[in-house]
């Protein structure tokens, strides 16, 4: 993670380790997550396939099996 972020901010690791936080891992890991999404639904654009489920919780998942039993 020290390597990403050093190359994705341009500096050394030791620069990330003296002046990085929390935050910047945060925004990291949203960024990396965005950019791997997008890539997964333009390759599946590309290649014709359905497009990747989006990731729900287990909570939600079970309230749409008790919607659909309740009818």
């Amino acid at each position: 993670m020290l390597d990403s972020l050093a190359t994705r901010y341009h500096c050394l690791p030791s620069e990330v380790v003296q002046r990085g936080d929390t935050l910047d891992i945060l925004v990291m890991d949203i960024a990396l997550n965005w950019e791997r999404h997008q890539r997964e639904q333009a390759e599946a654009k590309h290649s014709g396939k359905p497009a990747p489920a989006p990731k729900m919780t287990q909570s939600e998942l079970k309230a749409m099996i008790d919607r659909v039993r309740s009818k």
